[in-house]
């Protein structure tokens, strides 16, 4: 009876799953109507690139841009960010940049790690870059190499595409608690070992004390 249940959920779950997806497609960066880049790079830095290489305590800026590659006009494009752990967002941080915004303005809100950024409406070869800044935290960071993998998405009616761009962690805080449990233990048998060769000297120097007073006796 259990197994049965236990199927029956499992079927329903799978149908549900693929409904969705038929409803709601999510394909990767590009269809025939509009693609969507996402791109990384270190605060500071112009290069914009796929992905970088970042410490806990840096500050790293995402870009994403959508473009309309139809021959017709696009309405109510909205773009989402999905940002992993151990990114944490900088609030007030997103600008647009577009035909209506062509320096770069600074959004009011932040809606684009929320519920997902409304840009506007877009006619054929126009595009929208959204711009801002993230973090890099120790959450929950694993020893060693970390690739934090930040998703972005545009939609378009009811078909939504995505990009990622990375950014790599080398996380050593485990050799370093290492290396100062070392350091604290060297330092404690050297000590030791101070204590117990003045223990040793001031000893010997009791003992010849007493073989000379003895020598001199006889």
């Amino acid at each position: 009876m259990k197994n049965s249940t236990k199927m029956i959920m499992y079927v329903t779950a799978t149908m549900f799953f693929f409904i969705g997806i038929a409803l709601h497609p999510v394909t990767a960066f590009a269809t025939d109507d509009f693609t969507v880049e996402t791109q990384v790079r270190l605060a500071g830095e112009k290069e914009w690139k796929e992905s970088v290489d970042a410490k806990v305590g840096d500050k790293v800026e995402f870009q994403i841009k959508y473009t309309n590659t139809s021959n017709k006009q696009q309405d109510n494009v909205v773009i989402k960010d999905i940002l992993p752990s151990n990114l944490r967002y900088v609030a007030g941080s997103t600008k647009i940049k577009n035909s209506n915004h062509p320096n770069g303005d600074t959004l009011d809100h932040d809606y684009l790690v929320t519920d997902g950024q409304k840009v506007g409406n877009y006619g054929p070869g126009a595009n929208v870059r959204l711009m801002f800044t993230a973090e890099v935290v120790d959450d929950n960071l694993a020893c060693g190499k970390n690739t934090l993998v930040n998703w972005a998405q545009a939609g378009v009616g009811d078909t939504t595409i995505q990009d990622e761009a990375r950014v790599v962690v080398q996380n050593n805080k485990i050799f370093y608690v290492i290396a100062a449990i070392y350091t604290v233990t060297v330092t404690i048998c050297l000590i030791i070992i101070i204590i117990l060769a003045r223990k040793v000297i001031k000893l010997n120097k009791a003992k010849n004390k007493a073989r000379n007073k003895n020598s001199a006796e006889v």
